[in-house]
């Protein structure tokens, strides 16, 4: 019993660590990309055009989720308000967070798995716990270093509408990319010292 609590505990101290090591790189990497003169110039010519793309790719990247508010000192460089950079993120990540409900709705109408016993016990989780849903979306996005595909895709599978799943998504992604923000940019000012 001992022996199982003692390797969950290596799996959550190495999961930590992994993000932790990942969220520093990225900082560095900001950090120096900022100081360049090109990128700068790059930001400052397409703007937030520029933030919102970055977003959106960063908000769909399931594969190697990095968040796009790891540039913040490159959009900082710019001198482009901070909470601008802020709402300009949250829109992007949630207009990610669409595309993958466009892909769970698309398997949810040509997907066979319907006909499995699986997909019922699913279907009946989702009609129980209907009221938790919404909340747990809101938390997830907020507070979750992963992509909200992760629950976006499975939920648009399972019928959940996208006029429900809207407002607690875009504002659990402005959260996110607030403390993002906010915490790369005091992270940054403190390593100038």
């Amino acid at each position: 019993m001992i022996f199982m609590f003692g390797k969950l505990f290596l799996r959550i101290f190495g999961l930590f660590l992994f993000v932790a090591v990942i969220f520093t790189l990225a900082i560095f990497i900001g950090n120096y990309v900022a100081e360049s003169d090109t990128a700068k110039n790059l930001v400052q010519s397409y703007g937030y055009l520029g933030i919102l793309v970055v977003a959106i790719i960063g908000g769909f990247n399931v594969l190697v989720p990095i968040p796009a508010a790891i540039f913040t000192p490159v959009f900082l460089a710019s001198d482009l308000p901070i909470t601008g950079i802020i709402i300009t993120l949250a829109i992007g990540t949630t207009i990610a967070d669409v595309l993958g409900y466009v892909i769970g709705r698309w398997g949810h109408h040509s997907s066979e798995i319907r006909t499995y016993p699986f997909f019922d016990k699913i279907e009946d989780i989702r009609v129980r716990y209907h009221p938790f849903i919404i909340p747990l979306i809101f938390l997830y996005a907020s507070l979750a270093p992963y992509p909200n595909e992760v629950i976006v895709i499975p939920l648009a599978f399972l019928g959940m509408r996208l006029r429900v799943m809207i407002l607690p998504l875009f504002l659990g992604n402005l959260i996110y990319n607030a403390i993002l923000v906010l915490g790369i940019s005091g992270i940054t000012e403190l390593l100038k010292f």
